[in-house]
C-alpha cells in the first residue's frame, strides 16, 4: 500500500519532537542544574518533584521523546518484523508500530500534564504546543489511512 500523506505528516511531527527532545534532554543530562536551557533549579527543588535536579527528567526526555520517535519513524517507513513487539501488541491486526505511536502520543500528553502538576509551573508557550503535538500524534495515528497502511 502507498504511504498516505497523513503518514508523512506524522513522521514530520515525530521528527520535530525527536529533535527538540534530543537537544533538551542532552542539555539537561550534561547540565542537571538546567543552566544550559535557562531553567531555574528552583522549579524542580521547590516543587513536589521527586527529583533533586534535572538529570533523571533529562534522561527520560532524551530516551522516550528523543530516541523513541526516531525508532518509530524508521519503523513507520520500513515496517520491520520484530516478533517480540508484535507478540506484546494488544492490537494484533495492526503492525506494532501503530500501537507504539499511539503510546508515544499518549505518553507525551501525560508527560506535559504531569510536569505542570508536579512543578506547579505553567508555561503555555512551551507546554501548550507539546500538549497539542501529543494530541495531533494520537489523531494522526488514528486516521483511517494511517491505520490502513499499518494493517498487518
Amino acid at each position: 500500500m502507498k504511504k498516505p500523506i497523513s503518514l508523512y505528516l506524522l513522521i514530520l511531527l515525530l521528527g520535530f519532537l525527536s529533535v527538540g527532545a534530543l537537544y533538551g534532554g542532552w542539555s539537561l543530562i550534561t547540565d542537571p542544574t538546567g543552566g544550559n536551557l535557562q531553567l531555574p533549579i528552583d522549579f524542580i527543588k521547590t516543587s513536589t518533584s521527586p527529583f533533586a535536579d534535572y538529570l533523571i527528567p533529562g534522561i527520560i526526555l532524551f530516551t522516550f521523546n528523543g530516541l523513541l520517535p526516531l525508532f518509530i519513524i524508521f519503523s513507520l517507513i520500513k515496517k520491520p518484523k520484530i516478533s517480540f513487539l508484535q507478540k506484546i501488541n494488544p492490537f494484533k491486526s495492526y503492525h506494532w508500530t501503530w500501537t507504539l505511536t499511539g503510546i508515544l502520543g499518549i505518553g507525551l500528553t501525560i508527560w506535559i500534564v504531569t510536569e505542570v502538576y508536579i512543578t506547579q509551573m505553567y508555561y503555555p508557550p512551551l507546554q501548550l504546543p507539546f500538549l497539542g503535538l501529543g494530541s495531533i500524534i494520537i489523531l494522526l495515528d488514528l486516521m483511517p489511512k494511517v491505520r490502513g497502511y499499518l494493517v498487518k
